[in-house]
């Protein structure tokens, strides 16, 4: 068993709470009201966390960088990828399509424009 292995073994024991299968939103360039539907929330550590929701920072790029395997055997269904328009391996559709990448994925703009700018990709 490698170490992540072990650490998530570990904190499963301890009864710590992995963020639930769903919907995530990616707000690292500024925190807004997520939309109904969504049940995870990625917020730059100096935002405050999303009321009732689970609060996560997570890993990007898993496709890009072929690390997805890595992520989806450690954290399962509870893995979220996050990919960017600047830099994808193949279009979105298909890493969307794509069985070897965690259930949750999501494309952005590089420059995580807040929702309501032209320029946000979400």
């Amino acid at each position: 068993m490698n170490l992540v292995a072990a650490l998530l073994a570990l904190a499963l024991a301890c009864g710590i709470q992995l963020p639930p299968v769903g919907v995530a939103d990616y707000q690292l360039s500024g925190a807004y009201t997520p939309a109904a539907d969504v049940q995870v929330v990625a917020r730059d550590s100096t935002a405050k966390p999303a009321a009732g929701l689970y609060n996560i920072a997570i890993a990007e790029q898993c496709v890009r960088f072929r690390e997805c395997a890595g992520f989806a055997h450690v954290y399962g269904e509870h893995a979220i990828d996050i990919e960017y328009t600047d830099d994808l391996p193949t279009c979105f559709a298909k890493v969307c399509a794509s069985t070897a990448r965690p259930a949750s994925a999501m494309l952005r703009d590089r420059n995580l424009t807040p929702a309501g700018k032209m320029q946000h990709i979400h």
